[in-house]
């Protein structure tokens, strides 16, 4: 996709929309008013499905899981943590790279070696 935000996409289809009505009109398949009317309901229905889109996709995107895994693809990101618990052990697993990393602490400069994700 090329990361066009709501406002982008809404004004594409409108112009595509201006642009079919335009050679409607010019045939004498639809009359200028009545091609006003359906860019309204289309424009409105797009509308609706983006937000009802956007609603379902935040439910899966921003789960625990697939922000730890969006983290540690991140290549500045050597180390993440996780609680041992049935879940930190869930979000280890969810996550496939379990690379030996070095990182020096905030304000020491001494590296420390550690296991990524907990380990």
């Amino acid at each position: 996709m090329l990361g066009l935000n709501t406002d982008q996409i809404m004004g594409q289809i409108r112009h595509i929309l201006s642009g079919l009505g335009a050679v409607a009109v010019t045939l004498g398949i639809m009359s200028a008013g009545a091609v006003e009317a359906w860019t309204q309901v289309i424009v409105s229905i797009v509308g609706a499905a983006l937000l009802l889109g956007g609603l379902i996709w935040s439910l899966f995107a921003h789960t625990n899981a697939s922000t730890v895994a969006a983290a540690a693809a991140i290549p500045e990101v050597q180390k993440i943590e996780t609680v041992n618990s049935p879940e930190g052990r869930a979000l280890k697993a969810s996550v496939p790279d379990s690379r030996e990393v070095v990182v020096a602490p905030a304000g020491t400069g001494q590296p420390v070696t550690g296991r990524a994700f907990g380990s």
